[in-house]
């Protein structure tokens, strides 16, 4: 919001000898919050939307040109107000465009980095060692999704190698119960074999 509002003020100051600038600088403190409640519409806030880059760029381009859009016909409706016309308005839409772009493209850059390092996703603890767990591990790996196993608890871990699948095997379901706490592990899944699987 903050630079769509500065980007507004230095497109007036770019053209400043043609405009009475308390119209234009109402013009961009409206057009200002118009493209937050479209940008809100079109869910380019949406933490999800962050992750593809095709996806965040058309959401803050639908916004921004929803916002200039509406501003435009308010502009004509209300009265006709010239100040939203001219050069200004124009660099304005440009800057705010190549703004939005650049910080879209940065995020998502950052979410690429934080997602190679494990930072995004959930936590998750898997309780059983057995041929049930190594399956789930293994499909779990498979998948590319966005959980990270901290760690496979089984009630026998002292008789266990010390991995299941690659994983460490960190100690017994007491342990989990300490260590969901300590580590701040989001999800815990049992992997422990049916009755008829015994």
């Amino acid at each position: 919001a903050a630079a769509l509002l500065a980007a507004g003020v230095a497109a007036m100051h770019w053209n400043a000898g043609s405009i009475d600038w308390r119209l234009a600088g109402l013009v961009v403190l409206l057009g200002t919050v118009l493209a937050l409640n479209f940008l809100h519409l079109v869910g380019a806030y949406r933490f999800d939307g962050f992750a593809r880059i095709e996806s965040a760029v058309s959401r803050v381009l639908l916004g921004w040109l929803c916002a200039f859009g509406m501003l435009f016909l308010a502009t004509r409706l209300f009265e006709p107000v010239t100040a939203a016309d001219g050069p200004w308005a124009a660099a304005w839409f440009s800057a705010g465009i190549a703004l939005l772009g650049v910080t879209r493209f940065v995020l998502w850059r950052r979410m690429l980095a934080w997602s190679r390092a494990g930072r995004l996703g959930q936590s998750v603890a898997i309780v059983g060692a057995g041929p049930v767990a190594q399956r789930l591990l293994r499909s779990l790996a498979a998948r590319q999704a966005n959980l990270r196993v901290f760690g496979v608890y089984d009630d026998q871990a002292k008789r266990l190698p010390r991995a299941c699948m690659g994983y460490p095997i960190r100690g017994t379901v007491d342990d989990l119960v300490r260590e969901v706490r300590e580590h701040h592990i989001d999800s815990v899944i049992v992997a422990l074999p049916l009755a008829r699987d015994r």
